[in-house]
């Protein structure tokens, strides 16, 4: 018999009851093709009638591990909450449940079951518990009681090393909030595991020193000093304990050899700091030193960008500046040096010069900052601000013979008096700071990942394994649904960003495609109008989810004109939030209402995106 003719058979010993005579039948289908999904599940279910759960079990395991194998969340999820119901203190069954909600995007769902995995695992193996401890910080990152209770039954079980970097993880969630009683809590319990770590010893000793406990703070210290005399954090904490204590004194010492470090590690701020603690306490003889540092700090914090011919004075080129220093700001060198060689090719401009110098110093390409900061020495005109562009292009390595830049004086040397922790250093004003040396140039870009080449596709790429395999719209998974608008030739808020070139939304937009997209919220504040509304929306759908952020959008889209500049791409960003949000339908209508209303809006991709969905609903 073939698989038609062995399920209506099936289905008439069902209606029977010939249970047994069914589940033989279910299993001759099953011979012939194995990933039948749906008749494994009817095995199941018969097993389940017969009373042989032991059986059935088995088959539910296997559909749910080939429900999750084929990226069918939903579907493996239904099915290990039918099996956790036959055995409910199964914390396997129950990690798997907790992935499953995961890996389908229902994270607030996930946390539970993660939790009653923890709870039931680490009765019998708390190292097979760990991982889902794990999951319930990454998706709890604040909750740090379940951090502390997680460090101690770690470390109650002797595993001594997983528990240290549970409560280093502790405090330093506890000093980011400044909760440093807190801190000093975690601290001492570090300690207990590795009493002579420096980095313990410091944030104790910073604890007690917000509650003024400076005895408690010198004790913690003292131990720490021995390990790392040269330690700029530990000499600042050790000198803040004297100056609060009853020997404000003993700080000034520490403060010189303070001054002296951070002149030797070409740090000016903590230099010009250490030297004026140091001449309040009644060190002679330090304001030339000071006045140097002062330079000193004053150039280090100079950036190419800070000249005043670095203003824009034309959209395009206040877009390339606020997205410039937005990716400044946060880090990203490489993505921002990528964008600034396309605009230096169309753009001679003294932003884009600045932004580019500014950009290569941060990846440590002297040569490269020197070329694009010479440039922009071009367009200074200030005596001061030319000096200061020439001394930062110095440190580059750039040499200017035709330059006559006045020396500075000589300074005489400092003496410091005695001193029982620190021993008497002198510090010589002529001496230069000494810059660090040279990072090694920057490793050569990872190859793309295969998330990085999908970003880079198609749309058709995002459905073409569903129609190969004969899938469903919910085994599609619903952020490839939605790929964005990196897939599309071109990017169709581009259609909106050009009505305005206010900073917060330049600013909102670059921070969206870091996917910092709180930080993003947080630029567009109370900001109006469609471009802010997409870009809020967009945001929304990574925060929450994507029915949010549709119906978010929808409401601005009632409320707005069908001649309101943007309104097209807006319509176009609704449909893809739509699809994203698993409702393919109201996609569809969504794309042939835009279709109708504006025919000639991005005509190729309504039309393609339209076929797409039809044919996969059609499925």
């Amino acid at each position: 018999m073939d698989k038609n003719q062995l399920e209506q058979r099936a289905l008439k010993e069902l209606g029977r009851d010939q249970l047994v005579r069914a589940i033989h039948s279910f299993i001759e289908i099953l011979k012939q093709d194995p990933r039948d999904r749906r008749i494994r599940q009817k095995l199941a279910e018969t097993y389940v009638k017969a009373g042989r759960a032991k059986d059935a079990d088995k088959q539910f395991r296997q559909l749910a591990k080939a429900y999750t194998h084929d990226g069918n969340h939903r579907a493996a999820i239904s099915v290990l909450k039918r099996l956790i119901e036959m055995q409910p203190n199964d914390a396997e069954l129950e990690g798997q449940l907790a992935h499953g909600y995961d890996a389908g995007g229902f994270r607030k769902e996930a946390v539970p079951h993660f939790e009653n995995a923890w709870n039931l695992m680490r009765q019998r193996d708390l190292v097979a518990a760990i991982p889902f401890g794990e999951a319930i910080l990454r998706l709890r990152p604040d909750d740090l009681k379940f951090l502390v209770e997680m460090a101690e039954i770690v470390v109650s079980a002797n595993m001594h090393a997983k528990g240290y970097e549970l409560y280093m993880r502790a405090i330093a969630n506890y000093k980011r909030r400044g909760e440093l009683e807190a801190m000093g809590r975690m601290a001492v319990r570090a300690l207990e595991l590795r009493p002579d770590e420096p980095t313990l010893l410091r944030a104790a000793a910073e604890a007690c020193l917000a509650v003024d406990d400076h005895q408690g703070a010198l004790r913690h210290l003292q131990p720490a000093y021995a390990r790392r005399p040269n330690d700029p954090a530990v000499l600042t904490l050790l000198a803040d304990c004297f100056l609060k204590g009853p020997q404000p004194a003993k700080a000034k010492p520490i403060y010189l050899e303070l001054a002296r470090l951070h002149e030797s590690r070409g740090e000016p701020d903590g230099w010009l700091f250490a030297l004026t603690e140091a001449r309040k306490l009644g060190a002679p003889g330090l304001d030339g030193a000071i006045e140097r540092a002062q330079v000193a700090a004053a150039q280090a914090r100079f950036r190419f960008p800070d000249v005043p011919e670095v203003t824009a004075d034309e959209e395009d080129i206040v877009r390339i500046g606020v997205r410039a220093e937005v990716y400044y700001r946060y880090g990203l060198h490489d993505r921002s040096a990528q964008e600034l060689v396309h605009a230096l090719r169309a753009k001679h401009h003294p932003v884009v010069y600045a932004w580019a110098a500014e950009n290569a110093a941060a990846r440590r390409q002297n040569k490269e900052a020197v070329e694009h900061g010479t440039t922009l020495l071009s367009f200074v005109k200030g005596e001061d601000d030319r000096r200061r562009v020439i001394e930062r292009l110095k440190t580059f390595g750039a040499v200017f013979e035709d330059e006559e830049l006045p020396e500075d004086e000589d300074d005489e040397l400092i003496d410091d008096e005695d001193d029982e922790l620190i021993d008497d250093e002198l510090i010589d004003d002529e001496d230069a700071a000494v810059p660090p040396p040279p990072a090694p140039p920057p490793p050569a870009p990872a190859p793309p990942s295969a998330d990085d080449v999908f970003r880079e596709g198609t749309t058709d790429d995002v459905f073409s394994d569903v129609f190969k395999t004969g899938g469903t719209f919910d085994e599609v998974d619903p952020e490839r649904l939605s790929p964005g608008f990196d897939d599309l030739d071109d990017d169709p808020f581009d259609e909106v960003e050009t009505a305005s070139a206010e900073g917060g939304l330049e600013e909102a937009s670059s921070l969206l495609e870091m996917g910092l997209h709180d930080e993003a919220l947080a630029a567009l504040g109370s900001e109006g109008g469609l471009v802010a509304a997409v870009l809020r929306a967009r945001c929304r759908k990574e925060i929450e989810d994507a029915r949010a952020a549709f119906d978010e959008l929808r409401d601005v889209l009632d409320e707005a004109d069908e001649d309101d500049d943007g309104y097209d791409a807006a319509m176009f960003v609704q449909a893809e939030l739509a699809a994203s949000a698993r409702k393919p339908k109201l996609a569809v209508r969504t794309l042939k209402r835009l279709q109708k209303t504006s025919p000639s809006y991005r005509t190729r991709d309504v039309k393609k995106r339209i076929a797409l969905l039809e044919k996969l609903l059609s499925r």
